[in-house]
């Protein structure tokens, strides 16, 4: 299989390839795990003031060799479930776990927010105890 780069779209002067690797020029940059994920260092800018970014290489690779994610539920999902394999070819769009949950109850509604209670003051409280209770009094006399 022949090596495709592409640029990165956050940050063009770095590109992808197919197989899942990144480079600058003509230097590949070595990625670090964080837990299962590979991940590489972008600088967003060139000079003394320049800030610096994160990015999982798998999501690189898919920004630029997999079609456009096709919806918010959808992650970058691993066939071989091989963390060190990020070729484009052993990628997909699948739906996260939180998003199947969703999709295989769609009768389950996520439990609402308490309604905001608002302080009563003092003469609200006791006119609306002496409504309430004032059919259950007897009259006395």
């Amino acid at each position: 299989m022949t090596e495709i780069w592409k640029p990165v779209a956050e940050v063009p002067r770095y590109e992808v390839s197919n197989l899942g690797r990144v480079r600058i020029g003509k230097t590949t940059l070595k990625p670090w795990a964080k837990g299962r994920n590979l991940r590489v260092n972008l600088r967003l800018e060139v000079g003394r003031d320049a800030r610096s970014v994160n990015r999982y290489v798998r999501g690189l690779v898919a920004a630029a060799f997999l079609p456009p994610r096709p919806s918010p539920l959808h992650a970058v999902q691993l066939k071989d479930n091989n963390a060190s394999n990020l070729a484009a070819s052993n990628l997909y769009w699948g739906l996260t776990k939180r998003a199947s949950r969703l999709v295989a109850a769609p009768h389950h509604v996520p439990p609402r927010a308490p309604a905001a209670v608002t302080p009563l003051t003092k003469a609200q409280d006791w006119n609306s105890l002496a409504k309430r209770f004032a059919a259950n009094q007897r009259k006395t006399g």
